[in-house]
């Protein structure tokens, strides 16, 4: 009893695990957590006037950005004599790319690329201290029959282009099945008959 409980536990996983994956959402800020991380060690004073600058696009990831600073120890303050910290990010894209079946039969897999690009000033005592490029990416393997599950069709950075299917695949797929079936019915009728 133990291993048959034991074996559904193992398929269940097995069969879920692919929705496991992040939606591009969450990739999002996963990315900008890593950015504001590696500026930690940049800035020496954790109380700091932060401007965060983004095209009305991504403004909905505001309220995540400004929880990320929390969380990594900043202490935001709208004192006018304390560092200015600016943040910008101004590249937010998903690319997706064909990965080459090993199965013809399979399902179509996809190489998805999130990235995100801009930019920080630290501005410490009225003097640029420091100013440095963000660049995060991420990459992994999706499906393609999934992609419903990883864009969020309310905001439109985390969409991307999908590659074109290959014709020769969708076209001979059809024509092996009908062409597989008209076999097995003429042999099934054929061996009948006999």
């Amino acid at each position: 009893m133990k291993n048959i409980i034991r074996y559904l536990i193992i398929f269940v996983f097995i069969l879920f695990s692919d929705l496991l994956s992040q939606t591009n959402l969450d990739i999002y800020q996963k990315l900008i957590s890593q950015s504001i991380k590696q500026i930690d060690s940049l800035v020496s004073e954790k109380v700091v006037n932060l401007e965060i600058i983004l095209p009305s696009s991504y403004l909905s990831l505001k309220p995540y950005i400004i929880n990320s600073f929390s969380n990594n120890g900043f202490i935001i303050t709208d004192n006018s004599n304390s560092n200015f910290l600016i943040y910008s990010l101004n590249d937010l894209s998903v690319d997706y790319q064909n990965l080459e079946s090993k199965n013809f039969f399979g399902d179509d897999k996809l190489i998805r690329k999130v990235s995100i690009g801009g930019q920080l000033i630290y501005i410490s005592n009225n003097v640029l201290n420091n100013s440095f490029s963000i660049k995060q990416n991420y990459v992994d393997t999706i499906k393609l029959s999934d992609l419903e599950y990883f864009e969020n069709k309310l905001y439109p950075f985390t969409q991307g282009k999908i590659p074109e299917q290959p014709l020769l695949k969708n076209l001979i797929q059809p024509v092996i099945i009908v062409g597989v079936l008209i076999s097995t019915v003429i042999l099934f009728f054929t061996v009948r008959s006999k």
